[in-house]
């Protein structure tokens, strides 16, 4: 099959499969579709030296946050200090191995891997050199992206601090602030990512097919334009290698089981007891929501307002949402898709910020060890509430939103009603315009 590679300047937007004419030379600032939205790439001077300055500055501040201490309590001539990593070895020695990976990845290893993939695919095009591998380092670095949970992390030492305030002294350590520093350097280093360019370093071409005519899908991946004849027969995408798929495969089976999986362990996360601590003998179990009680005593039920939309609120409106969402994609309903859209991002932003709860255990179990004086040790429940996070992420990912807007395509083609108006609800054509922010 012969295969013809040329520059389009066109890319596919995977959230509604519109087409877009991107043109070059274009001003600074953010762009999206003009059917459903969704931000598609940003425009900015000078952004590979940044992204490379701050990439650079957020690996020395990683390692002082994994080398130095982190924080300390001091109970009268007790003082117990960690370093990030010490809930996870406690944990490791209770043989609670699935939530010490869970953690580990979450806080260490997913953060290093994306500095490790920017610097790896931001120094190439800086220096102006090849290296081998190149394409797969930057097909991961989305992926690995979407389970950095340090933010989530940062609320969670909040909340532990309040907790711990009345019964100890607590004692920042140089990790601490590093660590703060690191999240929101990193955050300016993605914010400054142009991955359409970076894919244009490895390899200009962004258009494969077999003929002219043939109809062209987007690369989920490198967002290059596939041909039709390309797709049908299984073949890679020929830029980055990674299979090309008009949708998602059985998105709507996976999506449903895995968020009848979440309902199934969102019953022992609120029930069994996540917390156990054991004072002078005495022993209490704390649930997510006693926690929650906990807090809204005195001056902090602003944190205890956090906590339950974090920790309960979302995680049902997520399932919620989602069910939602697949049941109207099987009724193929034509409805409100920009309304639909809006609940499918809503789920994507606010799913990982659930896991703060299980962080707050995490820091718990490695401050509160004081022997027969004071000791927490992690619950039953953390782990299945890491679960019911890890499992509403993965539906999340699985369900595929340009099904929403399937259903339309069909009406339109069959000459049924039309919806249109002022939210962009109207009929797709093949070419789109893209809609531009500063």
């Amino acid at each position: 099959m012969q295969i013809t590679a040329s520059r389009q300047n066109r890319l596919e937007c995977h959230e509604c499969g519109r087409l877009h004419q991107v043109a070059s030379g274009a001003e600074a600032g953010r762009y999206h579709c003009g059917n459903c939205n969704h931000h598609l790439y940003s425009e900015q001077p000078a952004w590979l030296s940044r992204a490379l300055a701050f990439t650079f500055t957020g690996l020395v501040l990683f390692v002082v946050s994994n080398v130095f201490p982190f924080m300390a309590l001091e109970l009268g001539s007790f003082s117990q200090q960690t370093t990030l990593l010490s809930g996870v070895q406690l944990l490791l020695d209770n043989n609670q191995f699935g939530l010490a990976l869970l953690v580990l990845g979450t806080i260490f290893l997913f953060p290093l891997m994306e500095l490790v993939f920017l610097a790896y695919v931001l120094l190439p095009p800086a220096l102006e050199i090849r290296v081998s591998g190149y394409r797969s380092v930057l097909s991961w670095l989305g992926l690995v992206s979407k389970w950095n949970m340090m933010e989530v992390f940062l609320l969670a030492v909040l909340v532990s601090a309040v907790k711990l305030r009345e019964m100890a002294d607590i004692v920042p350590g140089i990790a601490l602030y590093s660590y703060f520093s690191l999240v929101f350097i990193l955050v300016l280093a993605k914010g400054q990512l142009n991955r359409r360019e970076l894919w244009s370093f490895y390899q200009s071409d962004d258009c494969f097919r077999t003929n002219a005519d043939e109809k062209l899908v987007g690369c989920s991946q490198c967002q290059a334009l596939i041909g039709e004849a390309l797709v049908q027969k299984n073949l890679p995408c020929p830029r980055c290698l990674q299979k090309v798929q008009h949708r998602v495969p059985h998105s709507l089976q996976k999506t449903a089981a895995l968020l009848l999986a979440a309902v199934v362990f969102y019953i022992p996360a609120n029930t069994l007891p996540i917390m156990i601590t054991t004072s002078l003998g005495q022993t209490q179990a704390d649930t997510i929501l006693s926690g929650v009680l906990y807090l809204l005593h005195g001056d902090t039920w602003p944190l205890a307002v956090i906590v339950f939309v974090a920790s309960m609120l979302v995680p049902v409106s997520k399932i919620l949402i989602l069910f939602y969402l697949w049941w109207t994609v099987v009724r193929q309903s034509i409805k409100s898709p920009m309304q639909r859209m809006k609940l499918y991002r809503l789920t994507e932003f606010v799913g990982h910020w659930s896991m703060v709860d299980v962080y707050v255990v995490i820091l718990m179990v490695a401050l509160v060890q004081f022997g027969v004086l004071a000791n927490v040790e992690a619950g039953d429940a953390a782990f299945a509430f890491g679960g019911v996070v890890v499992l509403t992420m993965l539906a999340a990912a699985s369900f595929d939103p340009r099904l929403i807007w399937d259903a339309l395509d069909q009406s339109e083609a069959g000459g049924k009603d039309k919806i249109g108006n002022a939210e962009g609800d109207g009929k797709r054509d093949g070419q789109g315009n893209l809609g531009h922010s500063g």
